[in-house]
């Protein structure tokens, strides 16, 4: 009978006989079927963990008979919803669901009832003239229950309709009310359903506000009310709390179990909203001769924040509503649209950037003048009920740092000794004493960063983000317009201040200096009788003076490999320069290199740090990111690029690091790497080498990528080697890569687990997927920006090579394979090789011996017609020998190298090892 039900409900076709197919059924329940056989016991299903509970169970429970009772009340005329409701009617009447509710526990994210009728069913009906007004109170007090019943009469005075409630109210709005997302109070049904909530809730609050600590009967039902009115019932909620304080746990969350009478008073205070034409003068007379004290308004106008105006007004406080607003954009970790739209005008901050610690420190300032530090502290003792202990105890924090009443040496000593990333964040609002005490902090917070390495992955993240945020707290403080601004400064102060040791001073009879090579190295230069020494003489390595260069020169090795760092992530993110910044940076010695040797390209088109910026030409792999208009390097009148010719700019002319994707799609990308090999020129990082990654045609529609699927790997490796990448393990969503200012999460998908060990076969990687930061939302490939796809791709393609299982080839990626071929490909005629010749992945070797094949990727030798050649190499000796384009030097393409170098001259090998093998 199930089957032939089940069949039934899903043709859509057939709706008439499914109707009349509900209604014989509903009246054979109704008739024929015993009350004892009404009801069944069903014992837990232990294969899911949300299953329902053993107990008693109807029959209409069962999912066809249920599903086909449904029909019944969704009838498209007046007659057919006639014929439904009445029929569903005697149902609940038969079987009195809410009597055996005590029999099982349904898991369920609102008040839903049992009953086959809805209260919003009742009122149709009502309004229908087919039953009475008592009949609506009685299956609202009774047949359905108090909290279903309110749950659902509350979206008809609700400001606002989300999705599911468009969707529990689709059938009794007009098309007009779904579109707007809005009832209107003057449609009829609308209206109707009002006066019953209206009616409901003045009975439950006329019994709810005498109470005392025990609960009354409809305790349990007040979290279903979404929604009270009028200053009268304000008071009432103030007057009922007395001296009791507000719930911090009912701003936030209230599941509605709890019945305490300060859970449910605080709840309906949050809940009440004043009518049109209440003010201030209304208020003031309602307060007259109660005992309500000032503060508990002043608490009540930071607890409901749509009283504010009114509140503010009474008080006669100017800045009240700066202040209030103030608290909960710094204390609050969720925002409704009406708060978003009123912190907005207050502050540019976004609600993510304060939830994670920004401080505004102008709001600030600007909310303390008005208030005075009296009515201020009155309205921070009031926030405590709007936000947990942390928030709230951060808050405290920012402002004493704000207002010096502590100083920036005792958050240093606190800093250090407990790790403590409020403090942290607040330690850059401190006012200073002088500028060079900027200089300080930023050092401080720099060697925080250094020393986080040693913890795991997710604190890492924390304390890098909780050190970004005081880096943006301070930028603020500072005046500078943003981080990337501060940290150009301060790098190029922190190199000012070291001046004096750049100058030779004699200690001991040695000349000590420090010096900065060509590429912005620093190294500790020592001389004697005008000569200058390979290394400093031991005696002199605890003279004081010699410490205290060492000291700097320490601090100028981390600078550097924060300089090269920053340009690496600024060139991943398509951060942008003026061009006038990068000629004052180039007054930095240690940074002036790494500057000069990168390629820069010029970017036109403004660029918002907050938005993803889609291709128009998905189509071939490379769209069109930003106004790109010249290439090259950084002159001090503009940019040289690879042929000579010379572009000039304007000081405010911005300017990003070029990256591969860049080039590629100016055309100038194998130019360039002719250029720096042809010139003997090193890049401090793998800029123009670096590997690149076009989009897939076949993946473009999609939102995942499967380029790396099948690969094995080892969890842990790979989550180790991807960390210094920026890539986060997850207890839920594995690996991930979150890119802020795009709002793009990559995530690598792999059957493994990723905080321990595997000791069974390693998983294989499955694919690597794009979601909205924000949204969650899937992204397809071809709406992702060109860098960001090509950098997921080689971090991925890093994972496969370097963590890679069992026999997979670690050095055989297609786009190392290309990289190496580059570099072959120019290093060939330096050496004056003819002989060679470079086919897919193999270098082919035409030797006076014999033939040879070398692969691009593992390095392994062929004799052709013959077996492989085993050759050591010995990497130590390779560096330095062969030139390489960037300063991270790849061993195993320096092998390659040297191995297919030493195969073409194969008539002057010497070694009898590898002679034996050839004559073999």
């Amino acid at each position: 009978m199930l089957t032939i039900l089940d069949s039934m409900y899903g043709n859509e076709e057939e709706r008439q006989w499914r109707r009349k197919a509900a209604l014989e059924l509903a009246a054979c329940l109704v008739r024929d079927v015993p009350e004892k056989e009404l009801w069944y016991e069903k014992e837990k299903d232990t294969r899911f963990y949300y299953a329902y509970d053993p107990g008693m169970y109807a029959l209409t429970d069962i999912p066809a008979v249920s599903a086909l009772m449904r029909t019944l009340a969704e009838g498209k005329t007046q007659e057919e919803f006639r014929e439904g409701f009445f029929a569903l009617y005697r149902l609940d009447r038969r079987f009195q669901y809410n009597e055996h509710r005590g029999n099982q526990r349904m898991y369920s994210y609102n008040n839903s009832s049992r009953t086959q009728l809805t209260i919003l069913e009742y009122v149709k009906a009502f309004q229908m003239e087919m039953i009475p007004a008592d009949t609506v109170y009685q299956a609202m007090f009774e047949t359905i229950g108090l909290a279903s019943s309110m749950e659902s009469l509350s979206l008809l005075v609700a400001e606002h309709l989300r999705p599911f409630e468009k969707n529990r109210l689709g059938a009794y709005l007009t098309a007009a009310e779904l579109e707007a997302e809005r009832p209107d109070p003057e449609s009829p049904f609308v209206k109707t359903g009002r006066e019953f909530f209206f009616r409901a809730v003045d009975k439950i609050l006329d019994v709810e506000l005498k109470r005392g600590d025990l609960p009354t009967v409809f305790s349990g039902s007040i979290s279903s009310i979404k929604r009270i009115f009028g200053m009268d019932r304000l008071i009432g909620i103030l007057k009922a709390l007395g001296n009791d304080t507000l719930d911090r746990t009912t701003y936030y969350y209230w599941s509605g179990t709890g019945t305490g009478k300060r859970e449910c008073l605080s709840y309906l205070l949050q809940n009440c909203w004043p009518l049109e034409g209440e003010d201030a003068g209304k208020l003031r007379e309602l307060l007259k001769g109660t005992r309500i004290k000032e503060q508990k308004m002043i608490e009540t106008a930071m607890y409901a924040p749509q009283w504010l105006d009114i509140i503010e007004e009474y008080l006669g406080w100017p800045g009240l509503k700066s202040g209030c607003y103030y608290f909960m954009a710094h204390m609050n970790e969720r925002f409704d649209d009406r708060k978003k739209a009123m912190i907005v005008r207050f502050t540019p901050l976004t609600p993510e950037e304060l939830n994670n610690g920004a401080f505004d420190v102008n709001w600030f300032e600007e909310a303390y003048a008005l208030l005075g530090e009296e009515r201020f502290g009155r309205l921070y003792d009031a926030a405590k009920y709007i936000s947990d202990g942390s928030k709230h105890a951060r808050a405290r924090k920012y402002a004493d740092a704000a207002l010096h009443r502590v100083t920036a040496e005792k958050l240093e000593a606190e800093i250090k000794a407990k790790r403590n990333k409020d403090l942290l964040m607040s330690y850059g609002l401190v006012p200073v004493k002088g500028q060079e005490e900027w200089l300080k902090r930023y050092e401080f917070l720099q060697q925080f960063l250094k020393e986080s390495r040693q913890f795991g992955a997710q604190r890492r993240a924390s304390e890098a983000l909780a050190v970004s945020m005081a880096m943006k707290n301070m930028a603020t403080k500072a005046g500078f317009a943003d981080v990337t601004r501060l940290t150009l400064a301060m790098e190029t102060q922190l190199v000012k201040s070291y001046a004096v040791f750049f100058e030779k001073k004699e200690a001991e009879g040695v000349s000590l200096s420090l010096s900065v090579d060509e590429y912005g190295r620093a190294s500790i230069a020592a001389g004697k009788d005008g000569k200058t020494l390979k290394a400093v003489p031991a005696r002199l390595k605890k003279n004081e003076y010699y410490l205290q260069l060492k000291e700097v020169y320490t601090k100028l090795k981390e600078q550097y490999s924060r300089t090269v760092k920053m340009f690496e992530q600024a060139m991943e993110e398509r951060e942008r320069y003026r061009f006038g910044e990068l000629l004052e940076l180039c007054g930095n010695p240690v940074a002036e290199p790494v500057v000069r040797s990168l390629v820069w390209i010029v970017d036109k088109q403004p660029v918002s740090g907050g938005s993803r910026r889609e291709n128009p030409s998905p189509a071939s792999g490379f769209g069109q990111e930003s106004q790109l208009t010249a290439s090259g390097f950084l002159r001090e009148n503009g940019l040289q690029d690879h042929s000579g010719r010379m572009v000039p700019l304007d000081a405010g002319d911005y300017l990003r690091a070029a990256h591969p994707a860049d080039l590629y799609q100016e055309g100038s990308w194998t130019a360039y790497q002719k250029f720096l090999f042809e010139g003997g020129k090193k890049q401090p990082f793998k800029q123009v080498f670096r590997e690149l990654y076009v989009k897939l045609p076949e993946e473009l529609e999609r939102t995942h990528s499967l380029m790396f699927a099948g690969n094995q790997i080892q969890p842990s490796k790979t989550a180790a080697c991807l960390k210094a990448r920026r890539w986060v393990a997850d207890y839920e969503e594995g690996l991930q890569k979150i890119y802020y200012k795009d709002n793009i999460i990559a995530h690598i998908y792999a059957q493994a687990d990723w905080f321990s060990p595997s000791d069974v076969e390693a998983p294989a990687l499955e694919w690597v997927e794009f979601t909205d930061r924000k949204t969650f939302e899937e992204i397809k490939i071809e709406k992702l920006p060109d860098i960001v796809y090509s950098e997921v791709m080689r971090d991925v393609d890093l994972a496969v090579s370097v963590a890679h299982a069992g026999g997979v080839d670690p050095e055989t990626s297609h786009s190392t394979v290309e990289m190496r071929r580059a570099i072959i490909e120019f290093n060939l005629p330096l050496f004056g090789i003819t002989n060679v010749t470079l086919e897919g992945s193999h270098a082919l070797i035409a030797g006076k011996r014999g033939s040879y094949s070398i692969h691009l990727g593992s390095g392994v030798i062929h004799q052709q017609g013959g077996h492989q050649i085993n050759v050591l190499p010995v990497h130590s000796q390779s560096r330095g020998k062969l030139f390489l384009p960037f300063l991270d030097e790849d061993p195993k393409t320096a092998e390659i190298m040297s191995k297919i170098v030493l195969f073409a001259q194969d008539n002057k090998i010497k070694d009898p090892y590898i002679l034996d093998q050839i004559k073999a």
